[in-house]
């Protein structure tokens, strides 16, 4: 069974279509990147793949299932901005995630906290540590689908780990 499954899927904001009849078969143990340019429905998919999207039409499958709170116990959307307050420590950030994820795995963070060398009591504000904050609670809470969207100077990927 495919991890992640996409069926003549669309996705339409106003006249404007954002994916067109996507036919896309993601088996587990895959990493696969999307490449393309600004608009071209890479954060669109990650999207609907978390249910924070609904099709125009077409559907999405996560484990053979339509996205939903089942589903979202095994996908992890990394963000490429920051959704965390600046003013959060570290330690704060970690007590956030151990309450909203059931599956989160306290030990797991605070030993790749260690190894990034991350302050229990600093924040993350400015941007590089957050992302080192979200990047670590993705690996930790053993879900099997991590979605994020990375950008680097002159290209622009979004990965989808499976």
């Amino acid at each position: 069974m495919n991890i992640l499954e996409c069926k003549a899927l669309t996705k339409r904001y106003g006249g404007k279509s954002a994916l067109e009849g996507v036919e896309l078969s993601i088996e587990p143990g895959r990493i696969v990147g999307l490449l393309g340019p600004n608009g071209s429905g890479k954060t669109t998919l990650i999207k609907l793949a978390n249910g924070l999207l609904t099709p125009t039409s077409g559907e999405i499958l996560i484990d053979g299932k339509a996205p939903s709170p089942e589903t979202k116990a095994i996908v992890s959307y990394l963000p490429d901005r920051n959704a965390l307050p600046d003013w959060m420590t570290v330690a704060q950030t970690v007590d956030y995630y151990a309450d909203f994820y059931a599956d989160f795995r306290r030990d797991a963070a605070q030993e790749m906290l260690a190894r990034l060398g991350l302050d229990a009591h600093g924040t993350h504000e400015g941007g590089v540590e957050s992302i080192r904050v979200e990047r670590a609670r993705g690996e930790v809470a053993d879900e099997p689908v991590v979605l994020s969207v990375i950008r680097a100077a002159g290209a622009e990927g979004t990965h989808v780990g499976a």
